[in-house]
Protein backbone atom coordinates (compact mmCIF):
# COMPACT_ATOMS: atom_id res chain seq x y z
CA UNK A 1 0.00 0.00 0.00
CA UNK A 2 1.22 3.20 -1.28
CA UNK A 3 1.85 6.16 1.43
CA UNK A 4 1.41 9.22 -1.11
CA UNK A 5 3.57 10.45 -3.15
CA UNK A 6 7.77 10.20 -3.18
CA UNK A 7 10.05 13.02 -3.31
CA UNK A 8 9.83 13.38 -7.56
CA UNK A 9 6.17 13.34 -7.24
CA UNK A 10 6.51 15.92 -4.87
CA UNK A 11 8.77 18.11 -6.79
CA UNK A 12 6.24 17.24 -9.68
CA UNK A 13 3.14 19.09 -7.72
CA UNK A 14 5.34 21.70 -7.04
CA UNK A 15 5.99 22.51 -10.08
CA UNK A 16 1.99 22.19 -10.98
CA UNK A 17 0.93 24.03 -7.90
CA UNK A 18 3.37 26.78 -9.46
CA UNK A 19 2.16 26.94 -12.96
CA UNK A 20 -0.37 29.36 -14.07
CA UNK A 21 -3.68 27.29 -14.03
CA UNK A 22 -2.23 24.28 -12.48
CA UNK A 23 -1.43 23.17 -15.53
CA UNK A 24 1.99 23.04 -17.88
CA UNK A 25 2.62 21.28 -21.06
CA UNK A 26 3.99 18.03 -21.48
CA UNK A 27 7.29 18.92 -23.06
CA UNK A 28 8.07 22.03 -20.64
CA UNK A 29 7.27 19.76 -17.47
CA UNK A 30 9.52 17.08 -18.93
CA UNK A 31 12.05 19.51 -19.49
CA UNK A 32 12.39 20.75 -15.86
CA UNK A 33 13.30 16.59 -14.98
CA UNK A 34 15.53 15.77 -17.17
CA UNK A 35 17.74 13.58 -15.27
CA UNK A 36 14.46 11.82 -14.59
CA UNK A 37 13.29 11.27 -17.73
CA UNK A 38 16.32 9.84 -18.53
CA UNK A 39 16.19 6.83 -15.96
CA UNK A 40 12.36 6.61 -16.57
CA UNK A 41 11.28 7.73 -13.57
CA UNK A 42 9.47 10.51 -14.15
CA UNK A 43 7.10 8.74 -16.09
CA UNK A 44 6.82 6.13 -13.07
CA UNK A 45 5.95 8.99 -10.98
CA UNK A 46 3.52 10.95 -13.53
CA UNK A 47 1.85 7.15 -13.48
CA UNK A 48 1.38 6.93 -9.87
CA UNK A 49 0.24 10.68 -9.56
CA UNK A 50 -2.40 9.88 -11.88
CA UNK A 51 -3.29 6.43 -10.17
CA UNK A 52 -3.56 8.39 -6.88
CA UNK A 53 -6.01 11.07 -8.27
CA UNK A 54 -3.38 13.82 -7.60
CA UNK A 55 -3.01 14.71 -11.27
CA UNK A 56 -4.65 14.47 -14.93
CA UNK A 57 -3.25 13.64 -18.21
CA UNK A 58 -4.63 15.58 -20.87
CA UNK A 59 -4.64 15.12 -24.51
CA UNK A 60 -5.97 17.28 -26.46
CA UNK A 61 -5.69 17.18 -30.31
CA UNK A 62 -4.44 19.53 -32.85
CA UNK A 63 -4.53 19.30 -36.06
CA UNK A 64 -1.68 17.02 -37.03
CA UNK A 65 0.25 17.82 -33.43
CA UNK A 66 -1.85 17.07 -30.41
CA UNK A 67 -0.29 18.43 -27.44
CA UNK A 68 -0.31 17.09 -24.11
CA UNK A 69 -1.21 19.00 -20.75
CA UNK A 70 -0.60 17.72 -17.13
CA UNK A 71 -2.72 19.50 -13.88
CA UNK A 72 -3.52 19.20 -10.74
CA UNK A 73 -6.85 16.75 -10.87
CA UNK A 74 -8.62 19.72 -9.04
CA UNK A 75 -7.91 21.98 -11.43
CA UNK A 76 -7.87 20.22 -14.75
CA UNK A 77 -11.46 20.48 -15.35
CA UNK A 78 -11.74 23.83 -15.24
CA UNK A 79 -12.38 26.20 -12.41
CA UNK A 80 -14.82 25.86 -9.74
CA UNK A 81 -17.12 28.05 -10.94
CA UNK A 82 -17.41 26.19 -14.03
CA UNK A 83 -18.08 22.82 -11.93
CA UNK A 84 -21.02 24.69 -10.23
CA UNK A 85 -22.27 25.85 -13.24
CA UNK A 86 -22.50 22.07 -14.69
CA UNK A 87 -23.94 21.02 -11.53
CA UNK A 88 -26.63 23.75 -11.36
CA UNK A 89 -27.69 22.52 -15.14
CA UNK A 90 -27.53 18.74 -14.37
CA UNK A 91 -30.08 19.65 -11.34
CA UNK A 92 -32.22 21.72 -13.60
CA UNK A 93 -32.68 18.89 -15.88
CA UNK A 94 -33.12 16.42 -13.14
CA UNK A 95 -35.64 18.64 -12.02
CA UNK A 96 -37.38 19.03 -15.55
CA UNK A 97 -37.30 15.43 -16.58
CA UNK A 98 -38.75 14.00 -12.61
CA UNK A 99 -42.06 16.77 -12.98
CA UNK A 100 -42.58 15.59 -16.36
CA UNK A 101 -43.03 11.66 -15.31
CA UNK A 102 -44.27 13.16 -11.67
CA UNK A 103 -41.34 11.57 -10.19
CA UNK A 104 -41.56 13.53 -6.30
CA UNK A 105 -38.00 15.86 -6.36
CA UNK A 106 -35.65 15.41 -3.70
CA UNK A 107 -35.11 18.83 -2.26
CA UNK A 108 -31.94 20.65 -2.79
CA UNK A 109 -29.84 21.35 -0.06
CA UNK A 110 -30.16 24.81 0.15
CA UNK A 111 -33.90 24.06 0.68
CA UNK A 112 -32.77 21.64 3.14
CA UNK A 113 -30.81 23.75 4.94
CA UNK A 114 -33.33 27.05 5.08
CA UNK A 115 -36.14 24.44 5.95
CA UNK A 116 -33.51 23.04 9.17
CA UNK A 117 -33.42 27.09 10.02
CA UNK A 118 -36.88 27.67 10.12
CA UNK A 119 -37.41 24.63 12.21
CA UNK A 120 -34.60 25.81 14.85
CA UNK A 121 -35.77 29.78 14.48
CA UNK A 122 -39.21 27.96 15.60
CA UNK A 123 -37.85 25.80 18.30
CA UNK A 124 -35.77 27.98 19.68
CA UNK A 125 -39.14 30.88 19.94
CA UNK A 126 -40.70 27.69 21.58
CA UNK A 127 -38.15 26.95 24.57
CA UNK A 128 -37.83 30.78 25.25
CA UNK A 129 -41.78 30.77 26.51
CA UNK A 130 -41.86 30.61 30.35
CA UNK A 131 -43.11 26.98 31.31
CA UNK A 132 -46.53 27.11 33.47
Amino acid sequence: MTRGPGSLGRRIIRELDEAPDHLLEWETLKSRFPLQVGDKSFYRAIRSLERMGIVSVIDEPEGSHPRRHVGLAAFAGGTDRELLDLLSAAYQQYVGVARARGVPISPSPAEVRRELAKRRAAKGSENTEPRA
